[in-house]
């Protein structure tokens, strides 16, 4: 395939944090017990370790890619080459390169991604619930006339009471951030009324075309996480890609992850100072609708102000419309 990816670029895939994955540390606990900044330390002095090791690699342009909570582990990794960091040549080729965030977290002032930050973030789910058919009319005024649309209304407490009544008759919904701590403690199979975004095409992907499953009933397949699973603890695999012998699990208990809570914008408005001419690209697809919405991640971006270079437009591919794009003087949104 003359047109592969790995004809331009070759890729390196970082089980982040300490422990989650095939990574590792000692036995000690403190190895573990780790934060968003510590994460970014440790991710830099492995980057460091990996091109004086693979030197033919440490003059190319560098990207930094990833989605999800990667929105919080690629500006605070980017953010420690750029100002913290003493490799020149890293920082240099970031500069060149740049980072690419896909549905990511985006910590905006008080915005905590598990559903307690501001009303303004609330209101972004509550509309998209609405406008997917998930929430009542009756519900949806009660949110609006009590002024939780608004950035001040006249009681937190009953809009956090609200959202709470909203949220409990949108019913479960599987998505991604959530979906790995609770399979860990209950059987894969998923029932019919759970929403996973990574699963609302399967059959049609997988060539079905019609749905497997009697909507009374649970589902006969397994998720596709299973077969990840069986894959990564074969054997043969761990020693084709150099992996120490272990058991794989997509969930790990060893972790002590303490989240802070940085606003991502403050990285970004460093990084248009000290790197302007780096790309910054965010992208957001329309499924997830529940974790990481895209509806929150254009209304955290947009708090920065920046300047739009050229207006919100359809992305073709061969005359096809594949997607929607804006960009700004320092990033793209798309």
């Amino acid at each position: 395939n003359v047109y592969s990816w790995n004809q331009n670029a070759n890729v390196i895939y970082i089980d982040s944090p300490c422990g989650v994955g095939f990574s590792y540390g000692t036995n000690i606990p403190s190895d573990y017990e780790t934060n968003d900044n510590i994460t970014a330390v440790d991710n830099y002095m492995f980057l460091q370790g990996f091109f004086d090791v693979y030197s033919e690699f440490a003059s190319n342009d560098f990207w930094i890619t990833g989605e999800s909570y990667a929105g919080v582990y690629i500006p605070t990794l980017a953010y420690q080459i750029l100002t913290n960091g003493t490799d020149a040549q890293l920082a240099s080729n970031l500069k060149r390169g740049g980072l690419m965030l896909g549905n990511p977290v985006t910590n905006c002032d008080s915005y905590d991604y598990a559903g307690k930050g501001s009303v303004l973030e609330l209101d972004t789910s509550v509309n998209l619930f609405y406008w997917h058919g998930m929430v009542s009319r009756r519900n949806y005024d009660t949110w609006n006339s009590n002024g939780c649309n608004t950035a001040s209304p006249p009681s937190l407490i009953e809009c956090y009471r609200l959202y709470g009544v909203i949220r409990s008759g949108v019913g479960e919904l599987d998505q991604p951030l959530l979906s790995a701590e609770r399979s860990a403690q209950r059987s894969r199979v998923q029932p019919a009324a759970s929403i996973n975004p990574d699963m609302l095409y399967y059959s049609y992907c997988t060539g079905n075309g019609t749905l497997d499953f009697d909507v009374d009933t649970y589902p006969s397949c397994f998720t596709l996480d299973d077969q990840v699973s069986t894959y990564l603890n074969d054997p043969t695999v761990q020693a084709a890609i150099n992996a120490n012998p272990t058991n794989w699990t997509e969930c790990t208990f060893k972790v002590a992850y303490r989240k802070l809570n940085m606003p991502i914008t403050n990285y970004l408005e460093e990084f248009f100072t000290v790197a302007p001419g780096m790309n910054i690209h965010y992208y957001a697809g329309d499924i997830d609708i529940a974790t990481v919405p895209f509806a929150q991640t254009q209304r955290c971006l947009e708090t920065m102000n920046r300047p739009i270079v050229e207006e919100w437009r359809p992305f073709t591919i061969n005359k096809e419309v594949v997607g929607y794009v804006e960009t700004y003087d320092r990033y793209t949104y798309a």
